[in-house]
């Protein structure tokens, strides 16, 4: 199966950016790219993270408002080291889109509204 793409919006203290982002069910969290960080002004944490038996490793996360169509909501993303946004499967349930992988789209499942 091809992999499907969006476009997706983050915002920031500095602005917004809107740029063609992976889907990747596997993948629990988003992440931008570190100059989509800089340029719409997101506020960074670094924290270190240890996998089970694994090295230390530096991560960099950030809450951009995130945008997809119509519904956007704050949530956590982090900061990667390739040149591509990937939305993950927690966004995609935040904003209420479902993946349906052999037509290669997204689609809202049920009426919007950002739960608390």
């Amino acid at each position: 199966m091809n992999p499907i793409y969006v476009d997706a919006t983050f915002k920031g203290s500095k602005g917004k950016k809107k740029v063609k982002a992976r889907v990747n069910m596997k993948a629990d969290y988003s992440s931008i790219p570190k100059n989509v960080a800089e340029a719409i002004g997101l506020e960074v944490t670094t924290f270190d993270i240890q996998p089970t038996g694994g090295k230390v490793h530096q991560i960099q996360a950030g809450a951009p408002v995130i945008g997809i169509g119509d519904r956007s909501a704050v949530h956590t993303v982090l900061i990667n080291t390739i040149d591509e946004a990937v939305i993950g499967w927690i966004t995609l349930n935040l904003l209420g889109f479902k993946v349906y992988p052999r037509k290669g789209i997204i689609k809202p499942i049920y009426p919007w509204s950002l739960r608390v």
